[in-house]
């Protein structure tokens, strides 16, 4: 498929989706990311892709295509994916993101240390570009959800988008808490997890 072309300034985002055959029914239901950036490091331009096959999942459970467009909408501004998500990320056998303002809402919350990111991302760059699961449970931007899961935009990643250099409002974030030992690691069948 051709692009078009853009004409004249951007002054916000621009974001091109496309919905196309990806992996089949389940598995990966979308993926994005930031394609150009500011000298700021914000993103300019960016994609996403949607997975065909995972359209009449979509549609029976609207609430959940909202949260997998937010997901992808977060990585194309920068959470998990570019320059600005770079340089707040220490890579190494327990991955972080280092982000001031995010790390200070995840002390509020009752969390310990520096935010944990999940270190089995397929990233080409070799830098995680999820929250901890372990940690974090259904949080917007974990990787893995299904149908009848309540992922909210909470204030970590709301505060992560400030250290990404982005003007952020926190009350508009979604409430959120840490998840107890027993329900951070929700268990799922292969038939309900959905990656994004």
């Amino acid at each position: 498929p051709g692009t078009a072309a853009i004409t004249g300034a951007i002054d916000d985002v621009v974001i091109d989706v496309d919905v196309q055959a990806i992996d089949g029914p389940g598995g990966a239901d979308a993926n994005g990311g930031g394609c150009e950036f500011r000298t700021d490091g914000t993103t300019i331009l960016g994609t996403m892709r949607v997975d065909l096959d995972d359209l009449p999942t979509f549609l029976a459970a609207p609430a959940y295509f909202g949260d997998v467009i937010t997901h992808e909408m977060g990585h194309v501004l920068g959470l998990g994916v570019g320059p600005n998500w770079n340089t707040n990320v220490t890579v190494g056998a327990a991955p972080t993101f280092d982000g001031k303002a995010a790390n200070g809402i995840f002390q509020e919350l009752g969390g310990v240390g520096v935010i944990p990111i999940r270190d089995a991302d397929n990233s080409s760059a070799g830098i995680p570009g999820h929250w901890s699961e372990d940690t974090f449970g259904l949080e917007i931007m974990t990787p893995e959800s299904g149908p009848s899961d309540v992922t909210p935009l909470s204030a970590l990643s709301v505060a992560a988008m400030a250290d990404l250099g982005y003007g952020v409002d926190l009350t508009n974030a979604e409430a959120y808490g840490l998840p107890g030992p027993a329900t951070a690691s929700k268990a799922k069948t292969a038939t309900d997890v959905r990656s994004h």
